[in-house]
């Protein structure tokens, strides 16, 4: 949301208040989600392997190695960072 705040994509219009809530408009939720999209799904590196995943696959590697941690097939866990 922020990114897009940033690049004038999502603008205070596109929100509405829902009594102590915030809403997205739906054209602007629909704008968000197909970004949200296309970020998950963007290749980065993923230093453990230094191979080219996408976002989603990122976090299931991060998901299972937390499950090694957890049963103790793993010493400690490593988190990803980007940049």
């Amino acid at each position: 949301v922020l990114s897009m705040l940033n690049r004038g994509e999502l603008k205070a219009a596109d929100f509405r208040r829902r009594g102590e809530h915030m809403r997205l408009h739906p054209d602007a939720l629909s704008a968000f989600l197909k970004a949200y999209d296309t970020r998950v799904h963007s290749q980065v590196l993923y230093a453990p392997t230094q191979q080219q995943h996408s976002y989603l696959r990122c976090i299931e590697l991060q998901v299972r190695q937390v499950a090694q941690v957890l049963t103790n097939q793993q010493a400690e866990y490593l988190p990803y960072q980007s940049r």
